[in-house]
């Protein structure tokens, strides 16, 4: 109402509302929803056509989970079952959901985690066996370059959503670093 310029700077967890732009509004983001879409569609051309999704309770990704799904579908797959861990007064044992989903057979899991509680889904699900074998796509801060050295080996071979990472071995990303520098 006052007219003032306001410039919200999100990571794109929500999905835009359609509706006339406020000429006053600028969003920028990391298109966090885009990026969750964008890997389901991959993933379900890719990986194959039945999927699994977890999170813990506290990164319910916004629209994450909702724009991997829907990115899933129309790639031509399907979503058997979603879980949710790290819940309030929960034990904090993953083990029983990582043997629901070996029984429910998926092709791939997608999963929408961030900080200690991706660490501690990582670390799981390698000492399951299923890393490696299960393949594994993931929310943009599943396996972020700050934690990934305390990873070690349960984060390799995952494929997140992530927009940029600085560590990113490809001449674009060298340039655009070099560039921001200057």
């Amino acid at each position: 109402s006052r007219q003032r310029v306001l410039l919200a700077a999100t990571v794109g967890e929500h999905a835009s509302a359609p509706g006339k732009p406020n000429p006053y509004i600028f969003c920028n983001s990391l298109n966090y929803w885009q990026a969750n879409w964008a890997l389901g569609t991959l993933a379900a051309q890719n990986l194959g056509q039945r999927a699994l999704m977890i999170s813990s309770f506290y990164e319910s990704g916004y629209d994450g989970l909702y724009a991997f799904q829907r990115g899933f579908e129309n790639g031509g797959g399907s979503v058997l079952d979603t879980f949710v861990t790290h819940r309030p007064a929960e034990t904090g044992d993953l083990n029983q959901t990582l043997r629901l989903i070996q029984q429910q057979k998926p092709d791939v899991v997608y999963a929408a985690y961030c900080g200690q509680a991706g660490q501690d889904f990582l670390q799981a699900y390698a000492h399951a066996g299923l890393a490696g074998r299960l393949p594994l796509v993931g929310s943009s801060f599943l396996a972020e370059e700050f934690i990934s050295a305390d990873l070690g080996q349960a984060a390799f071979g995952v494929k997140t959503c992530q927009s940029w990472a600085s560590s990113l071995a490809v001449p674009a990303n060298q340039d655009f670093q070099e560039a921001y520098q200057k």
